[in-house]
């Protein structure tokens, strides 16, 4: 009996109602940023959202970031949050707290799309699908093959695996 107490207590504290429908209705495109595209950086970003009774966005906020490289994706993950409108049926409380989780993802896309899956209840997962970096300075096809390097850092100082 006290642990269902407790749940509930978390829930009430979150701000989640019981029964509270909240859906993702309306995102704009999300734009994979340039310097991460460059960098061939990818990843999952998870935003925190809490929605309005009418469907609107009252804040955002990134969770804990996973790797070093996902300061780049945040930034594009939040905006897109924060303009995004939701369908809440059932909701009774002020705020309703909702999950979107971005996955960036590089890939031969001749641009950048936006594909949005619903996951779970009160979860939403959104994949951001970007096309890999080409050389511009290559002969030929203007591809070109992925070269491992070592950095500066290294100074083959011990083997890294090339």
């Amino acid at each position: 009996m006290l642990g269902i107490s407790c749940v509930w207590l978390v829930l009430a504290i979150a701000g989640v109602t019981q029964g509270a429908d909240v859906a993702l209705s309306n995102i704009p495109d999300v734009i994979y940023p340039p310097v991460a595209q460059a960098a061939m950086v990818s990843g999952d970003i998870h935003i925190q959202v809490e929605v309005r009774p009418d469907g609107s966005v009252a804040w955002a906020s990134v969770l804990e970031p996973r790797a070093r490289f996902d300061q780049l994706l945040a930034p594009s993950a939040l905006d897109a949050a924060r303009k995004a409108s939701f369908t809440c049926r059932g909701c009774t409380e002020p705020l309703t707290s909702h999950l979107l989780m971005f996955a960036f993802e590089l890939r031969g896309a001749e641009k950048t799309r936006t594909i949005v899956e619903t996951a779970t209840p009160g979860r939403t997962r959104i994949r951001v699908i970007a096309d890999i970096p080409v050389c511009d300075h290559c002969g030929g096809g203007g591809t070109h093959q992925i070269q491992r390097t070592r950095t500066i850092k290294c100074l083959w100082l011990w083997r890294c695996g090339l």
